[in-house]
């Protein structure tokens, strides 16, 4: 039971831990695009993105301008950008990770 409170503990600082290091490579790699993608034909839809409120929406909608324009980005760029694409499922494999420690430790303690 220990080590199910235990893997739940380490679960939840994996979340906290995987969002922050998310974050700072949606950053990283939005900062590295933006002189390539102001240079770029899709100059327009990149700008227009400056004008959102909340830095996280304006980086989510680079995000999926880049996604959509892969194939024209550099290879270090589409690197960056395939490697945020795996990052970015780390939180929910530590959410999950939590949840199933919390159900197997209601069925031990159940039976």
């Amino acid at each position: 039971m220990i080590f199910l409170w235990l893997l739940a503990v380490l679960s939840f600082i994996g979340v906290l831990v995987s969002l922050w290091y998310r974050d700072r490579e949606r950053q990283a790699l939005c900062r590295s695009a933006d002189a390539f993608m102001r240079q770029s034909a899709l100059e327009e839809r990149w700008a227009a993105t400056d004008n959102k409120w909340l830095p996280s929406t304006r980086e989510m909608q680079r995000i999926g301008i880049l996604r959509q324009n892969a194939s024209m980005l550099p290879p270090a760029l589409q690197e960056s950008l395939q490697r945020y694409l795996r990052i970015r499922w780390l939180p929910v494999f530590f959410i999950v990770t939590m949840a199933l420690a919390g159900m197997i430790g209601n069925v031990v303690r159940g039976a």
